[in-house]
C-alpha cells in the first residue's frame, strides 16, 4: 500500500473521560518545527524503522542493507558496533533485492519495479531513476550498462547506460516464477520455482544474452521435489544452488545446455540463500541459522560449522573474514567466520522485522517484534528513530505493557515474560510463565496480569507480585479466541474473536465469573472503553462504551453501562480489517490494516463519522497515543511516529494500566 496524501478535516469536540489505554504523563519528545501549525486532525508522518530484511551488499566499509520499505547505509568498520549512516525515505515497496557498484545501488522494488541511487554520499543516498517493471521485480543483476531483473514472470534486460531514465531493451518471459537472476559469461542463471498444490520444485534456467536484444533459453535444470530455489551462484564452472528444504546443490555448468548435478548437502532449515568464498559455501538457512559447508569436493560437500542466528536466516555475504547475515525480521548479525567451525558473532543492527504490538512512555517507544521479541526504540529525533536494546523471547512476541521497571509480554505459544527494562539498552528477563494457549494480550491490575490467551486458553490470570516467579492463580475459559483485554471497575473486557465481546467479573481472580457477552459480525480483535459523566450533580448518568474492532466487521460501539446486557449503539464499516482502536474524548484511532489509521468522530455513536486517514507502507495492525504523538505497530512497515493535532485532553485520569496494542501474526517465508 503506498503512501496517500493525507486528508485534513476538523470538528467542534466534545471532551469524554478516557479511562482505557492511558500512559502517565511522561515527557514528550518535541516536535519538529516543520508539521506545527497543523490542520485539526491532520495525522503527519515523522519517522519510521523497521520491516524484513531479505537481502545485504559490501562495498568497502559500508553494508547497503534492505530494511523492509528502506534501503539504510551503515558503516561497519568496526563489525562489531554498525552504525546507521544514511537511509532512503520510505520507497512504495520492500526492498527484494540489491546490486552495489561503484557508488551505485540497484534495488529490485517488488511491484515497484527497479531504482536506482546514487550513494557516493552514504549519509544521504540520492534517486536517479525508476524503470517501472510489468512484474514484480525480485532479483537483479548489473554487468556493464545492463540490468536484469528477475521480474516474477519474466527475465528483463533493462539499459542503464542513461541512469535517469532506463530504457527496457528485451523481455523473456519464464514458464515459472523467476526469484532471482545471476549473470556471468554471457548467460543468465534464473533461480525459479514451479508450484502446485501439492508444493513447489525448484528450476534454474540458463537464457543466453549475449545479443540483449535477443535473449534464448540454453536449457532448464529442475531440482527434486519439493523445494524452493531461492539463489544462485557461479564460481568457474559450478553452479552453487540455495534450494528451500533440500539445501544445497552443486551442478555443473561447463555445458549450459546439460547441466550435471555433481553434489548436494541437506541443510536442516530452509535454504534461501548463499555466498562462496573460496571452498567454502556460506548458506542462510532460515531457522537453521548460518551453515558454513566445506565445497572442495563437489561431489561429497561437508558441514564444517554453523551459526544459530536470532531468528531466520535469509541471505548472506562474505567479505573477508566476516560474514553479514540477514536475520530477516531483526536485521542484520556480522560474524567472524575465521574459524569455520566455530562462527563468532561480532555485532548486530537489530531492528524490528515486523511489527505486532506498540506501546511507549516518554521517549522510548516499546515494540512486540513477534519473531524478534521485545525491541526498545529511541525515539529523541522522532524522524529517525534507532534501535536502543533488545530481548529475544522465545516464541512470538505480540503485545507489551511496561509498568514500573518492567515489561510485561505477551509471547504466544511461550505465555507471559516479564522483562527488566530499568537498564535499557542493557535488558534481561527477570520471570516467565507458560499458558495453556497462545498469550496475545495482557493487561495490569496491582499485583496482578490479566492475559488474554487465545486458543483455548480463554482469560488467564497470573500473579507478579514475584515477577521473578509469576504463578497462575486463576482462568475463565471464553467462548471465543481472547484476542486483547482491558479492565475497568473490577471488570475484565475481551476481544474474543469470533464471539465478539465478552465481560469477565474479576472481583474474586481466584475464580472469574463471565457476566455478558454480545457476539460481532467479523472478528473481534482489539477493544477500547471511555466513559462519561452527564447530568447535574445531583442526578448524574454514567455512560460506559466498548469500541470494538471487528475485523471485516469494522468498528462497533456497545453501551456497556449495564455490563450483563451489552447493547448495540452503532458501527462503521467503510474499513477493510479492523485489528485496533484507541479513544480519545470524542475521536477514535482505528488501525484498519490494509487502509492505515482511520480517524473517526464518535461523539454520536451511532453514526460515526470519518475525519482523516493515515495510509501506511504496509498493514496497520496497532497503534499507541502518547499525548500528541501517535506510534503505529504497521507489520511489515514496522513501527512508524506521526504528529496527531487536535488530539483532546481527557479532564481526568484514573488509576488504569497502561494497556498495549498487539498485532495478528502475519506468516512469512522461512
Amino acid at each position: 500500500m503506498g503512501m496517500k496524501n493525507r486528508v485534513r478535516v476538523g470538528l467542534t469536540l466534545v471532551t469524554l473521560l478516557l479511562i482505557t489505554n492511558l500512559a502517565p504523563r511522561y515527557a514528550v519528545a518535541t516536535q519538529p518545527a516543520a508539521i506545527l501549525p497543523a490542520a485539526p486532525f491532520d495525522l503527519t508522518l515523522l519517522g519510521q524503522i523497521g520491516g524484513p530484511s531479505y537481502t545485504v551488499k559490501v562495498a568497502g566499509p559500508y553494508a547497503y542493507l534492505g530494511a523492509g520499505f528502506r534501503l539504510q547505509i551503515l558503516d561497519i568498520s568496526t563489525p562489531g558496533t554498525p552504525v546507521l549512516l544514511g537511509q532512503t525515505p520510505l520507497l512504495p515497496d520492500i526492498v527484494r533485492s540489491l546490486q552495489v557498484i561503484g557508488g551505485l545501488v540497484y534495488v529490485a522494488l517488488g511491484e515497484s519495479g527497479l531504482y536506482i541511487y546514487d550513494a557516493s554520499n552514504p549519509r544521504a543516498p540520492q534517486l536517479l531513476g525508476i524503470y517501472n517493471s510489468t512484474g514484480f521485480a525480485l532479483g537483479v543483476s548489473v554487468v556493464g550498462s545492463l540490468a536484469y531483473l528477475a521480474d516474477y514472470s519474466s527475465l528483463q534486460i533493462v539499459d542503464v547506460s542513461n541512469l535517469l531514465a532506463p530504457t527496457l531493451l528485451s523481455l523473456y518471459a519464464t514458464p515459472s516464477a523467476a526469484q532471482n537472476v545471476v549473470v556471468s559469461g554471457g548467460l543468465a542463471y534464473l533461480s525459479e520455482s514451479t508450484c502446485t498444490f501439492l508444493g513447489c520444485s525448484g528450476v534454474m534456467e540458463i537464457v543466453d544474452v549475449s545479443n540483449p536484444f535477443s535473449p534464448q533459453m540454453r536449457s532448464r535444470y529442475t531440482t527434486p521435489f519439493p523445494s524452493n530455489l531461492r539463489e544462485i551462484q557461479i564460481s568457474g564452472n559450478l553452479a552453487y544452488l540455495a534450494d528451500g528444504d533440500i539445501g544445497l546443490q552443486i551442478v555443473d555448468v561447463t555445458n549450459p545446455a546439460a547441466p550435471q548435478l555433481r553434489g548436494t548437502y541437506d541443510t536442516p532449515g530452509f535454504a534461501s540463500g548463499l555466498s562462496i568464498s573460496g571452498t567454502l559455501a556460506y548458506v542462510a538457512d532460515g531457522r537453521a541459522g548460518l551453515q558454513l559447508i566445506d565445497v572442495a569436493n563437489p561431489i561429497t560437500p561437508s558441514l564444517l560449522g554453523f551459526f544459530n542466528t536470532q531468528r531466520s536466516a535469509s541471505s548472506v555475504v562474505v567479505s573477508g573474514r566476516v560474514a553479514y547475515v540477514t536475520d530477516h525480521t531483526s536485521g542484520l548479525q556480522l560474524l567472524n567466520v575465521t574459524n569455520p567451525p566455530a562462527p563468532q558473532l561480532l555485532g548486530a543492527y537489530t531492528i524490528p522485522g515486523y511489527a505486532y504490538g506498540v506501546t511507549a512512555r516518554a521517549q522510548l517507544v516499546y515494540v512486540a517484534a513477534g519473531y524478534s521479541g521485545l525491541q526498545v526504540m529511541d525515539v529523541h529525533d522522532l524522524n529517525a528513530p534507532r534501535p536502543f536494546g533488545a530481548y529475544n523471547t522465545p516464541a512470538i512476541a505480540r503485545s507489551v505493557v511496561v509498568s514500573g521497571s518492567f515489561a510485561y509480554v505477551a509471547d504466544d505459544t511461550s505465555g507471559l515474560h516479564i522483562i527488566d527494562v530499568s537498564n535499557a539498552p542493557a535488558i534481561t528477563l527477570r520471570g516467565a510463565i507458560d499458558t495453556p494457549g497462545s498469550a496475545q494480550d495482557v493487561a495490569l491490575s496491582g499485583t496482578l496480569a490479566f492475559v488474554a490467551d487465545g486458543y483455548g486458553g480463554g482469560l488467564q490470570v497470573i500473579d507478579v507480585n514475584r515477577p521473578m516467579f509469576p504463578a497462575r492463580i486463576g482462568s475463565f475459559d471464553t467462548p471465543g479466541d481472547a484476542e486483547s483485554i482491558r479492565l475497568l471497575d473490577n471488570l475484565a473486557y475481551l476481544a474474543d474473536g469470533v464471539s465478539g465481546l465478552t465481560i469477565v467479573d474479576i472481583r474474586n481472580p481466584a475464580a472469574p465469573t463471565g457476566i455478558g457477552a454480545a457476539d460481532t459480525p467479523g472478528y473481534a480483535f482489539g477493544l477500547a472503553l471511555t466513559r462519561s459523566v452527564s447530568g447535574p450533580p445531583t442526578a448524574t448518568v454514567t455512560t460506559t462504551l466498548a469500541y470494538i474492532a471487528d475485523g471485516t466487521g469494522g468498528l462497533r460501539i456497545f453501551d456497556v453501562s449495564d455490563p450483563t446486557t451489552p447493547t448495540l449503539l452503532g458501527a462503521y464499516t467503510q474499513t477493510q480489517d479492523a485489528h485496533h482502536v484507541e479513544v480519545v474524548g470524542t475521536v477514535a484511532y482505528l488501525a484498519d490494516a490494509t487502509t492505515g489509521v482511520q480517524v473517526l468522530d464518535v461523539s454520536n455513536p451511532a453514526a460515526p463519522i470519518w475525519l482523516s486517514t493515515l495510509d501506511t507502507p504496509s498493514y496497520a495492525r496497532g497503534l499507541h497515543l502518547l499525548g500528541n504523538l501517535l506510534y503505529v505497530a504497521d507489520g511489515e512497515g514496522g513501527l512508524l511516529s506521526a504528529y496527531a493535532s487536535d488530539v483532546p485532553i481527557a479532564p481526568q485520569r484514573l488509576r488504569l494500566p497502561l494497556v498495549p496494542y498487539r498485532l495478528q501474526v502475519i506468516p512469512f517465508p522461512p
